[in-house]
């Protein structure tokens, strides 16, 4: 006979039962920490239903998955900029160099300027710096690759240390004038390694040869490629560069000075001196950053907003459904005697087991996902990047694993903070309602509630028209033009952009009856019975709040993709550019020249050069210098135009488009001919016919004319003599006016007129000669003149050949404005292409997301499933219900993102156009069919197929056992 032990009182196990504390039932205090029995419980119940378990621990782990991904992601956008800072400038604040005409520091200068910045705490280190080519040889020592622009450094390297990065590359390596460090970039282009012999052109022709002595990945002084943009770093001893460089002894051309702070945005530079001038390049650089995260930065915060939220709303549902489901058992133990608070606990110790379990996986996979994602595509793109990294910022993969983990203790302490409102939800209906599956509201006090969602929907629908009016009507076209990007009134319609498309989800949800019975004919057509379609429609009613966060994950993720998708669309492939914006002068090439004897060699390296026949076209030369012009009446004040002698070779066979010209002449080339025919005419540069206030506060409104001006147009000009240089008497004194000439504006070009050629004016060779010696260089422009050259700039091959030949030919100053586009464009398509590979994998997770909630329904509704099959269902009604209302909720949320990412899409595209100067040319909005079309039905696609598997696994139950399963 077996004999049983007698069973032990709750109160053993640490709890408070109603008997044991009758005074007040709801004050018991359960001993959660000092008892396992809740643990156990816990893990006991997660053991005991496997596939429960591991469906809620998957919608955890994917909202925080989510979310941590859409953290990683946001934060490599943040620090791409700051590393490109510390590989190109590191500790390096300023250069200085001499002021011109000099070009050189002597010994004693050196010194002197040292011992006067040093009270500033300011640390200097002169070097001998020259721009070359470097060329790796064959087994002949003859040249077969090149690296044109490469910026040579030599320097003391025991003064370096402020400028050295925390790898020791300059203190712990000490060269000899046969060796030098080698930059990444450079010996990645060269083919070398290190102890590779390479060389690099003397100033006199003669190849100096060196050995690669390290391979040095771009920090601080290693990675700075100076004011040139250089394409790489080589570093040698000063004794060497000098030679390199034909330098006096002891001499060095800069100096790079350190605060050494490593500040990010380095003070203005303190002490102004007559001996040399300041470049402050980092200033620069810090511009060009801060000018890519305002032009992407809204976008990407937008995106990981987006995908957060998603996130956030799976997290939510996952946590509700649970409750839901438990709702019946807890009943259980309320009605054998425990009370609320100790079914909340056992409830709390549940869900933070499972918060805990799905926020670890969730981490572990974001971080993974976010990471790899950009890394991935970064891997792809490696080799042409570097090439191009003069011109673009490339977006590397960055880990802030402080910030991961903060992140997702916030995840699962709001998960938390929602298990806790849960439980209080799940309390609230008597034991009885509970046991009843009902809850704890009866129909009457929902009734009475009527109005205050007929409020709801009212708000909803009116933020949502509001939305469509700011986007499409002429007052909210009005509303755009007055506005920037990060404005606040910006910033106010992206979020009611955000806001609408959600409320449009709850509106459309509302209208679900009127729906189903619109579309109920054709459910008919192809045999869906009329009662699954109704249940199909008036299910996702019943549980509105379930319905709605899976319909807006859907749509937040879709409407990114779709609008990220469009404006890609737009930059990248409708609006590329022309070949006018992709030249300077309407050519696509040029090189800048000091005196003839480099003209000539310019010109004739294109003309002989075997490797070049046939790619280049024809060559042509201009001088331009700049006038310092005003004109009373049309201009403001006295503004720097830059004038160049009319030569009927170079305009009439270039590019340079004529887009207005004086009504008296019968054709272009007739109007260009005038000036050589009359000493008066001139040809503008576009900009002057459009008046200063079509400009918006970016351009410097003082130098565009008051009104605009017209071909044919006379206006008279006053001309100054040019501003007095740096130590000289009147220096800092406004110029004197020497003459005024009337002339008549022949016409207008358009062409991308760079720093050389801004504020174009071509002027009859007379007009040229009269006012020459009046004319002068920009300090950081005094080349006397530009060789241009004519070629397929387009055709990548022939334009890297005609690189490599200049650059054999120690002419490494070609400048090609389409290869400057092209580093822009391919950072563009880097970060385009991981941002909708990200919400893709968004939209993915979302329809998991999906499945998951449709595997909870069908065990959910198990009994109301086997009352229909009682009552004569058949499974294929049973499969079309649950495929109708999973993909209804799915295809709702697709919908609705793709209505709303398409408006915000021409919503963000009439934003940018409203900024756009006058000059710039008007392109219509190119939205892109093919690409979102197939998208979105893919999707839609995917979504039927996902409810398939929980519609077969209804069906596999048969009424018994689906009653059995319920009361499980």
């Amino acid at each position: 006979m077996i004999r049983k032990s007698p069973a032990r009182p709750i109160e053993s196990c640490g709890w408070k039962t109603a008997e044991s504390s009758p005074s007040n039932r709801e004050e018991a205090q359960p001993t959660v920490l000092r008892s396992r029995l809740i643990w156990k419980m816990a893990w006991q119940h997660l053991k005991n239903n496997p596939k429960q378990t591991v469906l809620s621990i998957a919608g955890g782990c994917i909202g925080a998955m989510l979310i941590i991904a859409a953290l990683v992601f946001h934060h490599s956008f943040e620090h791409s900029g700051k590393r490109w800072m510390e590989a190109h400038f590191g500790a390096i604040d300023w250069e200085i160099k001499p002021v011109r005409p000099n070009t050189s520091f002597t010994p004693e200068e050196s010194a002197q300027i040292a011992d006067k910045l040093a009270p500033f705490r300011l640390t200097t280190l002169p070097v001998v710096r020259t721009i070359g080519t470097a060329v790796k040889l064959d087994d002949e020592r003859k040249p077969i690759r090149a690296s044109a622009g490469t910026l040579v450094l030599g320097f003391d390297f025991a003064a370096a240390a402020a400028f050295d990065d925390g790898t020791q590359t300059l203190s712990g390596t000490s060269l000899t004038e046969d060796e030098a460090i080698v930059s990444a970039p450079v010996a990645s282009q060269l083919g070398i390694a290190q102890g590779d012999l390479f060389g690099i052109y003397e100033q006199s022709g003669e190849l100096r040869l060196l050995k690669a002595k390290q391979i040095a990945e771009e920090r601080g002084i290693t990675g700075y490629r100076g004011s040139e943009n250089a394409s790489g770093t080589i570093i040698v001893r000063p004794e060497t560069a000098r030679s390199l460089a034909a330098l006096d002894d002891g001499r060095f051309h800069s100096m790079l000075v350190t605060t050494g702070l490593h500040s990010a945005s380095p003070p203005h530079f303190p002490v102004p001196m007559p001996l040399f001038e300041v470049e402050e390049q980092k200033e620069t650089a810090i511009g060009k950053v801060k000018s890519q995260q305002a032009q992407y930065g809204i976008t990407f915060l937008i995106a990981s907003v987006a995908a957060s939220c998603a996130g956030a709303l799976l997290l939510l549902q996952v946590l509700l459904m649970l409750a839901d489901m438990r709702k019946e058992q807890l009943g259980v133990l309320r009605a054998l005697g425990m009370n609320k608070r100790q079914v909340r606990v056992i409830f709390g110790t549940e869900a933070a087991l499972l918060n805990i379990l799905s926020v670890t996986f969730g981490t572990l996979l974001g971080s993974a996902l976010g990471y790899g994602l950009i890394g991935f595509f970064r891997q792809q793109l490696a080799d042409t990047f570097q090439r191009y990294e003069g011109f673009s910022i490339p977006l590397l993969p960055h880990l802030p694993v402080k910030t991961v983990l903060i992140t997702a203790a916030v995840v699962a302490a709001v998960q938390m903070a929602i298990t806790v409102i849960a439980s209080r939800a799940l309390t609230k209906p008597s034991i009885v309602q509970t046991l009843r599956g009902e809850g704890a509201e009866p129909a009457a006090s929902r009734r009475r509630s009527s109005p205050g969602r007929y409020l709801l929907l009212v708000v909803c629908a009116a933020v949502s028209v509001l939305h469509l009016i700011q986007t499409f009507t002429p007052l909210g076209k009005d509303w755009l033009a007055t506005m920037g990007a990060g404005s606040a009134k910006g910033l106010s319609v992206f979020g009611i952009w955000l806001t609408g498309s959600i409320a449009a989800v709850y509106v459309v949800l509302q209208a679900l009856p009127l729906l189903q019975k619109a579309v109920s004919p054709m459910f008919r057509r192809i045999g869906v019975n009329q009662v699954s379609a109704m249940l199909a429609f008036r299910y996702p009613l019943r549980k509105k709040s379930r319905a709605f966060i899976v319909s807006a994950i859907f749509s937040i993720v879709f409407m990114m993709l779709t609008t990220t998708v469009a404006i890609s669309y737009q930059m990248l492939y409708a609006s590329e550019g022309s070949i006018v914006e992709d030249s300077v002068m309407g050519y696509p090439a040029y090189a800048a020249y000091s005196d003839d004897a480099e003209r000539d060699a310019l010109i004739r390296t294109a003309e002989t050069e075997p490797q070049l026949s046939g790619l280049i076209r024809r060559t042509s030369a201009v001088s331009p210098y700049r006038l310092n012009i005003s004109a009373e009446g049309v201009l403001q004040e006295m503004s720097a135009f830059s004038v160049v002698s009319y030569d009927a070779s170079f305009f009439l066979n270039g590019r340079l488009e004529m887009i207005e010209r004086s009504p008296r002449f019968a054709s272009d080339e007739e109007a260009w001919n005038a000036l050589l025919q009359q000493d008066n005419a001139v040809i503008l540069d576009e900009k002057y016919r459009y008046e200063a206030d079509l400009w918006s506060d970016t351009y410097r409104k003082s130098s565009l004319p008051q009104r605009p001006l017209h071909a044919g147009d006379k206006i008279v000009l006053t001309v100054y003599e040019k501003s007095a240089e740096p130590n000289t008497p009147n220096f800092g004194k406004p110029p004197k006016a020497i003459a005024q000439k009337e002339v008549e504006i022949a016409g207008f070009v358009k062409g991308n007129m760079s720093t050389e050629f801004y504020s174009l004016m071509v002027a009859s060779p007379s007009f040229y000669q009269a006012f020459k010696t009046e004319g002068f260089k920009w300090p950081n422009h005094p080349e006397v003149g530009y060789v241009f050259f004519d070629f397929d700039e387009r055709n990548a091959e022939a334009t890297e050949t005609i690189l490599d030949t200049f650059a054999l030919n120690r002419q490494d100053g070609l400048q090609i404005p389409f290869r400057q586009t092209t580093g822009l464009l391919l950072g563009l398509r880097q970060m385009v292409l991981i941002f909708v590979a990200f919400m893709l994998l968004s939209v993915m997770i979302g329809l998991c997301g999906l499945a998951i909630v449709q595997y909870r329904a069908v065990h959910e509704r198990a009994k109301q499933m086997a009352m229909l099959r009682c009552i004569g269902f058949g499974r294929k009604h049973i499969a079309h219900l649950f495929m109708l209302e999973g993909s209804a909720i799915g295809w709702i949320g697709l919908t609705n993102g793709l209505l709303f990412g398409s408006t915000g899409a021409y919503l963000i595209f009439s934003l940018l156009a409203s900024q756009r100067s006058p000059m710039e040319p008007h392109i219509p909005f190119q939205y892109p069919y093919l690409p979102v079309s197939l998208l979105f039905f893919g999707l839609l696609a995917v979504t039927l197929l996902l409810n398939a598997a929980p519609a077969a696994k209804s069906l596999r139950l048969t009424p018994g056992q689906a009653i059995r399963e319920a009361d499980l």
